[in-house]
């Protein structure tokens, strides 16, 4: 069980550990690459779903392929930016850290399920006869719930304390050049 004890101490460690040691800058892949697995994933189950139903019209399979490029584009950004912050962190202190080490549980949990919305949804909504535009509405509004749910629920660690102690230390590096 994470405590507010636990993540004071292991903020203060890392206020310690990167006044002594430089922020990693993390190479563009690693950042990028879960991205664009994600994309990968909507755009194939898009494809599985509308592509080869041969009751879809060509509309609603480029309107699902358009939708899925789309989250996928999002799905990105928003993995990529999460991941260049968790990866400047100096190497040592990510592995050691109970905090960070339940965060990444937790954010795979939440991923493994906004991936599988999309997938059951797409293949639901497609053999159902469901409109492309009418699923990925419901896709849309579930993802979008699922990750109101995490923020709220990542939310209560204080994440705000840890990305400022981490940017004012980036920003104190930058003044002293």
């Amino acid at each position: 069980m994470i405590t507010n004890k636990i993540i004071r101490e292991e903020v203060d460690e890392l206020k310690i550990l990167l006044s002594q040691e430089e922020l990693n800058i993390p190479s563009f892949w690693n950042c990028i690459w879960p991205g664009l697995v994600c994309m990968i994933w909507f755009l194939l189950s898009s494809y599985l779903s509308y592509g080869i139903n041969i009751h879809s019209a060509g509309l609603e399979r480029m309107g699902a392929m358009i939708f899925a490029g789309a989250m996928g584009v999002f799905s990105i950004i928003i993995i990529a930016n999460t991941r260049s912050l968790f990866l400047s962190l100096p190497d040592s202190f990510r592995r050691k850290s109970i905090f960070f080490r339940f965060l990444s549980n937790k954010c795979k949990i939440y991923g493994t399920v906004i991936l599988l919305f999309f997938l059951c949804f797409s293949f639901c909504g497609s053999y159902v006869n469901l409109n492309a535009i009418a699923c990925s509405i419901m896709i849309f509004f579930s993802i979008i719930l699922t990750i109101m749910v995490m923020n709220i629920d990542l939310g209560r660690y204080q994440l705000a304390t840890l990305t400022s102690v981490i940017e004012s230390f980036k920003k104190n590096k930058n003044n002293l050049i």
